[in-house]
């Protein structure tokens, strides 16, 4: 029996959307003042994460735009290519705004990866992972933060979504936490006011600027941080859950 048969298995990743270094940075402290090691989902060369994965504190995936007008490229190959630059020896991935075509998956699967957290549910429940036809492992996202905003969920946390058995994997944006945004109109306001290259750039005080007051979703996942940490349950990385699934 695995252990997301047991009981709720935890596992806590973040994509990172071409977020600016103090963002990242500000993210990543809200993981480690609960002791969490997560999983980053690049999108760009950020010398702060990579100096994290180096010392063993985080782990990493790539997190590829195959949107028209990517800055990753303008075929399934470029992208790929460009990604796989990132972070040399990855095995898994997310795609931006999760897209998933066989071409992708195949040509993944080609170049090495092994696993993903590629699907996107709406807090679904006994979620297990599953073997994609592809060969590649996949970890269903359990709890996504642009995706419970877009369906106008409480802000409120509800201490009952990780009870039960199930894997539960976390996605969380790093702009998200820092703006606290409160629904997706907010965080879209915000990021078709600047540039790309600006909002790869936002200082820590340009940020601070753009914080909700109010409740928001980072309140939210702090409550869950506190609530999971609290109780004890087993907290795994995406690395170490493939490696405990029977092949």
């Amino acid at each position: 029996m695995m252990p997301w048969d047991e009981g709720p298995v935890l596992c806590f990743t973040s994509d990172v959307e071409w977020s600016s270094e103090e963002a990242l940075v500000e993210t990543q402290g809200l993981f480690e003042r609960f002791g969490i090691r997560p999983t980053y989902f690049f999108t760009h060369p950020s010398p702060f994460l990579s100096g994290l994965l180096r010392e063993g504190r985080i782990e990493a995936g790539v997190h590829p735009n195959f949107l028209p007008g990517s800055s990753h490229g303008n075929s399934v190959a470029e992208v790929i290519d460009t990604c796989l630059t990132l972070v040399p020896g990855l095995e898994c991935f997310r795609s931006h705004r999760f897209y998933d075509v066989t071409d992708i998956t195949h040509a993944f699967y080609a170049k090495g990866l092994r696993y993903d957290a590629n699907v996107c549910t709406l807090l679904q429940k006994g979620i297990r992972p599953f073997v994609h036809e592809s060969g590649l492992l996949r970890f269903p996202t359990f709890f996504e933060d642009g995706t419970y905003l877009f369906h106008r969920r409480p802000l409120e946390y509800d201490r009952s979504l990780f009870d039960g058995p199930g894997l539960r994997v976390v996605s969380v944006h790093p702009m998200h936490m820092v703006m606290n945004s409160p629904d997706l109109a907010y965080a879209r306001r915000i990021k078709d006011s600047v540039s790309r290259e600006a909002w790869n750039r936002l200082s820590g005080p340009d940020l601070a600027k753009l914080r909700h007051p109010g409740k928001g979703i980072r309140d939210l996942v702090e409550a869950m941080l506190e609530d999971v940490t609290g109780r004890g349950l087993p907290v795994f990385t995406l690395k170490q859950l493939y490696h405990a699934f029977p092949r």
